[in-house]
């Protein structure tokens, strides 16, 4: 496995996106960022994220993928990426990122006891929180823990009308009104999880993450999160 800090430029505005990407393969896999293939259709055709609403908007054919530096450990890869995707980054208006780089922003998906921040859609800062599942109980009581905020962090998206980030910055960028990503808050019930081939044909659906895993697809995370482009051969989407 090799681990690749990338910038991806749209060729019409010059607008980039900087990222992490895992993969075991030698050449160029179609991915180019903020889980966009340009094998898949569906990864931006109904977009979620700036990025993704950029590349639906302009044409896959626009994004140009390029290699920053490549690493045998994600450890690194990620501390570039954190200098990389810093503060002063995220106020320029060339840029699609909107959460500091690095791999505090994955490694909190499984830590629900780290102090998160809300922010409004002006990207103006609301108030703290001293852990993910208080968060998500604050704001929504059926919410079972705190997963749904971690996975908004991830992709961009927009929950419960506010942005969330585990990093307090003075402000985050302004975000249009959208419609959210539709998250299950049913205790002990999460996103279903699809087990697709390379051609993109449903073959198995987890009803969680954790029967994903108990299945023995244990990477399959990681190819939710963007950072595989697959898992024993196979590719893994959640589904709604």
């Amino acid at each position: 496995m090799k681990y690749i800090v990338y910038q991806t430029v749209n060729k019409v505005n010059n607008k980039i996106y900087i990222g992490v990407h895992g993969t075991e393969i030698d050449e160029f896999d179609g991915y180019i960022g903020n889980g966009v293939s340009i094998y898949r259709p569906a990864t931006y055709m109904n977009p979620k994220t700036p990025f993704q609403f950029a590349v639906k908007k302009y044409g896959i054919k626009n994004f140009i993928r390029t290699t920053l530096k490549e690493f045998d450990n994600e450890n690194d890869a990620y501390a570039l990426e954190a200098e990389l995707v810093n503060e002063e980054f995220l106020k320029r208006e060339d840029v699609y990122n909107l959460a500091l780089g690095g791999r505090l922003n994955c490694d909190n998906l499984h830590n629900p006891k780290k102090e998160i921040h809300m922010y409004d859609l002006d990207g103006n800062y609301v108030r703290s929180f001293s852990g993910l599942n208080i968060a998500a109980k604050t704001i929504n009581s059926n919410a079972a823990n705190g997963s749904h905020i971690s996975r908004a962090i991830k992709s961009g998206y927009v929950y419960q009308g506010y942005q969330w980030s585990y990093e307090k910055v003075p402000f985050m960028k302004k975000v249009k009104a959208k419609k959210e990503k539709s998250f299950n808050t049913t205790p002990n019930s999460g996103p279903k999880v699809g087990r697709f081939d390379t051609e993109g044909n449903l073959l198995e659906v987890f009803d969680t993450m954790t029967d994903c895993r108990k299945a023995g697809y244990t990477n399959a995370n990681k190819v939710l999160q963007g950072l595989r482009t697959q898992c024993k051969g196979y590719v893994f989407k959640y589904l709604d």
